[in-house]
Formats: C-alpha cells, sequence, structure tokens
C-alpha cells in the first residue's frame, strides 16, 4: 500500500494585537517628533528673524562695557582774555564697587616697603577695625570684604579707618566709581599696574583738576573746585541739573566763588565710550564713542591788570580792595589780604601744613563787615540835603566838638563856621553830629538802607560767604539789649540816646559795612543816584565757539535814590575838595583825572590787634577823566592786626591811587606834594594834625 504525504499549506495570517498597540505609539511618536521639530524651527526662526536684533545686542552687552566720560570744565577769563583758571590733569585711584571680587582666597599683595599683605580670608567674621558695615553698601560687613578692603587700604598706603571713611564719604550711586585717593606719584602707580588683575575693582584714572596761572589772583572771587560729597549729591539744585550734566561721585564741583555760583555754566556735557571686553573684564576693543564737551567759558569783567596792583598794594598788610564800574556796577577788582596760592586746593596737606599755607587766607574781608567811620558821612550828606536838614551853604560853627545831652562829644579839629564842602574834605564831626541831630535816628537809617548798607546782599557769589552789614535804630538797639541782658550781668540800657545817633552820623558805635558796600556808595553818588548790583562775571560763551553766548549778565538796579541832582553835586564837591586839598591829597593823580573821595579811620575794639590807639583806615571814591562819566570807583580797607593807627588819608588814599592809575592804562606822573590848604584854614592845634590824616 503506497501511502500519500499532504501538502501543508499555511493558514492565512493576521495581526497580533501586540504589534498593532506598537505600531500606534510609533504613529503617536512621530507625531510628536514632528510638533516638536516644527516648533523648534518656529522658534529658531523666531529668534533669529524677528528678534535677532535684540538678542545680537544682548549678547554685545554681555561682552561690552560703557564708560562715562567727564568733561573738563569750562576756563575763566578776565575782561580782556586773559586766562585767569585753567585745567590740568592728576592720577587718582577709584574703587568701582561693581567689579569687586567675592573669591574664597585673595592672592597677596606687595606694599610699598616690599611686605606681603595677608591674602587667606578670615575663618572669624569679626572685623580687625570698629567698623560693623561694609561701607560699600551699608550691609554687614562680610569677612571677604573686609579682608580685600584691608588689602587695598595697604596697597593704597593709608589707614584702613581712613579708607572705609572715605568710600562711605564719597560713594554715589550703588555702581559709581569712589575716589579713595587723589594726586598720586608714579611709584604707587606702577604698583596699582603690577596687582590690577589680583585686585579687581582697583583702578587709576586721569582726572582733571583746576589750574591757576597766577596762583594768589582773585583767590576769594574764583573760588576753588572739591570732589562732590555725598550731601551735594542730594542738593535739590545739582539733583535737577540736566541729565547729560548729571554729577556722581569722585566729580568736581565748585565749592566757593564763582567755581559755586557758575557750576552748572562751567559744568561740562559728558560723553560715554563703549568697548568690548574679555573674560576678566579687560578692555580690548572700542565700540563707539560720544566725546564730551567742555563747560562754558566764564567772561568775568574784573580786569586782571587792576586787581594785580591792588594785590601788589596790600602786600603785607590786612585789608580789601574793591573797584566797581559806576556805569553798571561791574566788579573791576576785589582784593583781600591775607590770601593764598588756590593751586594748595589740588594737593593732599596735612592739618598742619593747611593751616600754615592756608588758615586765615580765606576770610574776604571785602564783603566782611567793619566800622566805616567817616567814610558814612558821604550818606549824612546826601541825608541831611534831601531831607532839606541842611543847604550846601548851611554854616556850622565848630568850637573842637559839641554837647550831646550831657556828653561833649569831640571833634579832631576846631573848625569856625564850616559849610558842607569843608565840612566833608576836613571830615568835621561837630558838623555831622549836627546833621544826624537834625535829621534823627530813623531817617539817617532809612538812608543807609537807600544806599545799601543793611541789606540782603545781591552778587553772584554764594550769599552765605559776604554780609549785609549793620545800619543801627531804636528798634535795633533794644534787640541788641534784650540779646545782651539775657546773657551778661552788666545791663545794657535798651534805651536810644543822643550819642547813639551822633555816633551813627560819623559811621561808628554800631554802624557796620562792608568794603564792597562803601565803593557801592561812591558808585551811586558818581552816576548820579543809581544803585546797581554789583556782579563779576559779563558772560558764558561756548567754549568752541566764542561768538555763541550761552547767559549773559543783564545788569540790574536795586534801588535809585531819588534826589535832585543838586544834592549829589553839593556832595561830589565836597568828595573832589577832600582830594585836592583836605585830608585825602594822597590820592591825587594827574593827568587829567579827576578823584572825589573821602577818608575814614575807626577805632578797633578789642580783639587781634585792636584796642587803644589802633584804627581802621578806609577810602572810599570815584575817578573820571576830565569831562567824562566816572568809569571807576574804589574804596580801600585796611584792618589793624598789631596795633596801627591807619588814617584812611595817608594810608588807604595812596592804595587808591595806584588802583585807579592801573584802570586808565597810563603811566601818569607822580602826584604833586600834597598840600596843606586845608591846614592853612585851620586854628593851629594839637587835634588838628591828627584831623589831617583822616
Amino acid at each position: 500500500m503506497i501511502s500519500r504525504r499532504r501538502r501543508f499549506t499555511p493558514l492565512p495570517t493576521a495581526p497580533l494585537p501586540s504589534e498593532e498597540i506598537s505600531m500606534g505609539r510609533v504613529l503617536g511618536m512621530g507625531g510628536t517628533l514632528a510638533v516638536l521639530f516644527a516648533l523648534l524651527i518656529g522658534r529658531l526662526w523666531l529668534l533669529q528673524m524677528v528678534r535677532g536684533d535684540e538678542y545680537r545686542e544682548r549678547a554685545l552687552l554681555n561682552r561690552s562695557r560703557t564708560m562715562r566720560t567727564t568733561a573738563p570744565r569750562g576756563i575763566i577769563k578776565d575782561s580782556k582774555g586773559r586766562t585767569l583758571v585753567a585745567n590740568a590733569t592728576q592720577f587718582a585711584v577709584f574703587l568701582r564697587p561693581d567689579e569687586m571680587p567675592r573669591p574664597a582666597k585673595l592672592p597677596k599683595v606687595k606694599t610699598a616697603k616690599g611686605k606681603k599683605g595677608a591674602g587667606k580670608t578670615p575663618a572669624s567674621p569679626e572685623p580687625t577695625v570698629d567698623v560693623p558695615l561694609n561701607p560699600v553698601t551699608d550691609k554687614p560687613l562680610d569677612p571677604v570684604t573686609k579682608a580685600y578692603l584691608e588689602q587695598v587700604a595697604r596697597l593704597v598706603e593709608v589707614p584702613v579707618e581712613v579708607l572705609f571713611t572715605t568710600i562711605k564719604k564719597k560713594r554715589g550711586m550703588p555702581n559709581d566709581p569712589i575716589p579713595i585717593r587723589e594726586n598720586i606719584d608714579r611709584g604707587l602707580m606702577a604698583r596699582l599696574y603690577e596687582h590690577q588683575d589680583d585686585l579687581p575693582g582697583l583702578a587709576v584714572e586721569v582726572v582733571p583738576i583746576r589750574s591757576y596761572p597766577f596762583p594768589n589772583l582773585a583767590t576769594h572771587i574764583l573760588g576753588f573746585t572739591g570732589s562732590v560729597s555725598s550731601d551735594e549729591l542730594k542738593d535739590e539744585k545739582i539733583v535737577a541739573y540736566p541729565p547729560e550734566k548729571k554729577y556722581r561721585s569722585g566729580d568736581l564741583i565748585g565749592k566757593q566763588g564763582l567755581e559755586r555760583f557758575y557750576d552748572l555754566y562751567l559744568r561740562g556735557t559728558l560723553g560715554n565710550e563703549a568697548f568690548e571686553v574679555d573674560g576678566k573684564g579687560r578692555r580690548r576693543k572700542e565700540i563707539g564713542k560720544v566725546p564730551a564737551k567742555a563747560g562754558a567759558t566764564l567772561v568775568l569783567a574784573l580786569d586782571k591788570q587792576v586787581q594785580d596792583v591792588a594785590e601788589k598794594m596790600l602786600v603785607g598788610k590786612v585789608g580789601a580792595v574793591v573797584a566797581l564800574d559806576p556805569r553798571d556796577g561791574s566788579v573791576l577788582a576785589m582784593a583781600s589780604t591775607p590770601t593764598y596760592d588756590l593751586n594748595l586746593r589740588t594737593q593732599r596737606l596735612t592739618n598742619e601744613e593747611y593751616k600754615t599755607k592756608v588758615g586765615g587766607g580765606e576770610t574776604n574781608r571785602a564783603i566782611s563787615p567793619f566800622p566805616p567811620g567817616s567814610t558814612f558821612k558821604l550818606i549824612t550828606s546826601v541825608a541831611g540835603l534831601a531831607e532839606e536838614k541842611i543847604t550846601p551853604y548851611s554854616t556850622i560853627t565848630c568850637a573842637g566838638g559839641k554837647f550831646i545831652g550831657k556828653q561833649w562829644k569831640r571833634c579832631d579839629g576846631t573848625h569856625g563856621g564850616i559849610e558842607l564842602t569843608g565840612a566833608i574834605a576836613r571830615s568835621c564831626d561837630t558838623y555831622f553830629y549836627t546833621v544826624g541831630e537834625r535829621l534823627g535816628p530813623t531817617k539817617l537809617a532809612a538812608w543807609g538802607h537807600k544806599f545799601g548798607l543793611g541789606e540782603t546782599p545781591t552778587l553772584d557769589m554764594p550769599v552765605y560767604s559776604w554780609s549785609q552789614g549793620i545800619v543801627p535804630d531804636p528798634t535795633y538797639k533794644k534787640k541788641k539789649a534784650a540779646g545782651w541782658n539775657r546773657r551778661f550781668a552788666n545791663k545794657m540800657s535798651p534805651q536810644w540816646m543822643g550819642g547813639d545817633t551822633a555816633n551813627m552820623s560819623i559811621g561808628q558805635g554800631d554802624v557796620n559795612a562792608t568794603p564792597l558796600q562803601m565803593a557801592s556808595v561812591a558808585a551811586t553818588i558818581a552816576n548820579g543816584g543809581t544803585v546797581w548790583e554789583p556782579h563779576f562775571v559779563k558772560k558764558a560763551v561756548d567754549a568752541d565757539d566764542p561768538t555763541q553766548v550761552l547767559y549773559e549778565v543783564q545788569p540790574k538796579v536795586v534801588s535809585t535814590l531819588g534826589v535832585k541832582s543838586s544834592v549829589l553835586e553839593a556832595v561830589r564837591q565836597g568828595m573832589r575838595a577832600c582830594v585836592q586839598s583836605g585830608t585825602s591829597t594822597k590820592a591825587q593823580v594827574g593827568g587829567g583825572i579827576e578823584v572825589a573821595g573821602k577818608s575814614g579811620s575807626a577805632e578797633k575794639r578789642g580783639g587781634r590787634g585792636g584796642g587803644k590807639g589802633a584804627n581802621y583806615g578806609w577810602f572810599t571814591c570815584y575817578a573820571q577823566r576830565h569831562g567824562e562819566p566816572a568809569t571807576i570807583a574804589v574804596c580801600v580797607f585796611l584792618e589793624p592786626t598789631k596795633g596801627e593807627n591807619y588814617y584812611g588819608g595817608d594810608a588807604a588814599a595812596p592804595i587808591a591811587r595806584e588802583v585807579i592809575q592801573a584802570h586808565f592804562r597810563k603811566d601818569t606822573p607822580p602826584a604833586e606834594k600834597p598840600t596843606d590848604k586845608a591846614k592853612e584854614k585851620d586854628e593851629v592845634g594839637p587835634s588838628r594834625r591828627r584831623h589831617s590824616r583822616r
């Protein structure tokens, strides 16, 4: 039997359930990946095509820095274009808070003596100096920062306590560089560069300083600059500066004088530099630059030639000279002694050096009050004429003095019958006692105020630096007595007495005026009765284009006397006689230049150089070419410091003569020997010789 084999026929296959699930997952994952790729591509397109510029800018910022560049301050020139204040540079050390390191360990650095400073971070946060707060941030002082600052102090060679104090005093905005030492020498600069990688955050920068071609000239007018303080950074006026002139810690700011008053104009316009840095923050490549622009050039009314003569005439003396233009109040010169070299303000001085080289020279006597003595008689004269208590020809008899109540008030001469011209020329006290008595204290004081005495200062200089003076009256005495009697056992009478009026009429007693005010009195009489606001500056012009005027002073009238021209002419006649034949013949100039003035002296009561026989010396005047308006008014003041007995006609008038000659720009022949015409008219007597020098 033959067997037959059956052929195997495979059955149809069907997908298993597990395979169906796997394919679903694959398709799902594929879809998800497609979506992700689509999102990625979209994101890349957004980053590169839509916001590419923005991110390129951000990337650039991560490796770039922008540094603000300080502009030079404006220079200061006199009326003839001579530079009085310029700019120079010096090196200074700055601390950059945003670059201060935070390492676990600080490298050692060498000091000037070659010793290595400790580089380890202290394990304990206890400070070695009594400063519990970080001076940069006012947060608790961490040990890393403490160690860093201690090493900085050793490197820049200052006590760590001084460094902490300096940082706290001079810091500004959080990331502003902080100046920690100025005017460094090349040796220290080399050591700083040697350790610039070891102590990041320290930087040496070239900083501008002021330079004075004529070191002692016009010290009290020009003022000086210094690093802006934290208090100044908060000052409302400084905060209100436009953005391009904003201050930061370490910048130079005007501290006194014209530097302070005109700081906004002298301050330059800030610039900036953008540059790339490497991984260590070191500068590699400049990206862009906006140049800084120098501050405005300040053009003064002051004449360097007149100022120079005024200061030379005061050498070896203590006093002041003021010269004004009677036509508009321009200050042609203002000198005060003692003085000092303004270049010292750019140096680091010890307390002892400061006391020796600067101390005593900061007081500006030209704007400080003193009893004006007989120069005040000019005001008494105008008041008496304007109030019709006298005429130019009223005769008053001088018998060597006058009884005021029961008190005998002496005169330095026995002048007999005398009119106004002679009374001014010979400085007759008796005449002015009588005029004051007729006026009364209230009216006389009112006229003092009309001339600007006792009034709130108006001058383009910080107001805190000068005085308004005193013109007393009965109300003033009551207040003074009340204050005195609260403090002292020996009581002062609050009652105004006739002797008080007599003293005021001759510029004694409580009358106080500044040399600037008494120069203004002469200018007001010379110009016909206009009291001008004195000013130092004519204009501020663009540093690059002087034809572009940024600011121009408009002369301002403070007040007018409102008197007849005959009143002032009568007083002018007396002032001319005073120089021609009276107490002030040493002020004569000649050469067609007419000088009219009034001398004076006043007792210095106590204090250094005061006491019996010590007198302040005064002379106030104006001058003009024959037939022309007066173009200069001068006041000279001398203060006794060693018991000197200054008389205005002898000591102050010759100084005024030299100043006037400098103003008129020509060498004039020496004045003739002072005449004795006034003396010949007086009766012979020992008191007359004293009078002739007043």
